[in-house]
């Protein structure tokens, strides 16, 4: 409260701009762009910054990027250590306030008492109570360990929540000889008039190992790529020719792509639809393939 009050002079010029902040930017772009590829430019933005076209991404996200797109120290910051970095630093949090991290505990149902949380029961038969019980699950997946009569409204109002489209993800690693000069990021478009979210249209490929190769074993390098599934992983699902005909395209695709750059890297083991399934228990609406 009191830096908003000291910086009350500065945003009052800006109040009525502010009314916008809390719903999409699509709206925005509507309002104020016209040029075929400007618009395209600002949805594949958009797609980078929250998975979705800029009728779905909160217009709030993309006003903190354009504030900072054009600052002349601007960059793309990557975790060292990658991502596995993060989550030990987020448990590294959570024990230091006497927190505790269980894995291979799946739940099996949230305790209550009336309506209320109370704790969870393990599929071991143990019970954790607790003060506040928070889900990070998909809706779906928190709404089967609930009984049935239970909040029944809420229940239906949730249960109806649409599913969002899906992505395909690839992680790699190849040998890096003689690649000096590989981009950290790069961001391919087939064809900007069918839209970034059309099937193996836009690609995003990462690979971090440039910045920080203590990533990958000397002389190699790790590389992650995704690019929109649509209509959903539920179509991935449904027979094994399909899921095969997924993995392989979406591999040769990209395959072919650094052919025409560098050179082939080799092709490692998948862990593609089936095992995602077999390990997680989110429901299929929440989930990505993953090769």
């Amino acid at each position: 409260m009191a830096q908003l009050l000291r910086r009350g002079g500065q945003l009052l010029p800006h109040l009525a701009s502010m009314r916008h902040l809390g719903g999409a930017f699509g709206p925005l772009v509507d309002q104020h762009l016209r040029d075929p590829f400007l618009r395209h430019w600002v949805d594949l933005l958009c797609f980078l910054i929250s998975g979705l076209p800029m009728g779905g991404t909160n217009a709030a996200a993309m006003a903190t990027l354009f504030g900072q797109w054009f600052e002349p120290d601007a960059c793309l910051d990557f975790p060292k250590g990658g991502s596995k970095a993060v989550v030990m630093a987020l448990v590294r949090g959570l024990e230091a306030h006497g927190g505790e991290l269980r894995l291979r505990s799946r739940v099996k149902r949230v305790l209550l008492d009336g309506e209320r949380a109370i704790g969870v029961e393990l599929e071991s038969g143990e019970q954790i109570h607790a003060e506040h019980v928070v889900s990070n699950a998909d809706v779906w997946s928190t709404l089967k360990l609930l009984p049935e009569g239970v909040a029944r409204r809420w229940q239906r109002q949730r249960g109806a929540t649409p599913a969002c489209s899906s992505f395909l993800h690839l992680h790699l690693g190849f040998d890096a000889t003689g690649l000096d000069d590989l981009p950290i990021h790069t961001v391919w478009v087939g064809d900007w008039e069918r839209g970034i979210t059309a099937e193996r249209n836009a690609v995003v490929v990462s690979i971090p190992s440039v910045l920080d190769p203590s990533m990958a074993p000397a002389g190699r390098h790790v590389l992650h790529a995704y690019t929109p599934a649509n209509p959903g992983v539920q179509t991935i699902f449904q027979t094994s020719h399909s899921r095969k005909v997924m993995m392989e395209s979406a591999v040769v695709w990209l395959e072919g792509y650094w052919l025409r750059r560098e050179r082939l890297w080799r092709r490692p083991q998948k862990d593609g639809p089936l095992d995602h399934r077999r390990l997680s228990s989110m429901s299929h609406r929440s989930r990505n393939v993953s090769i």
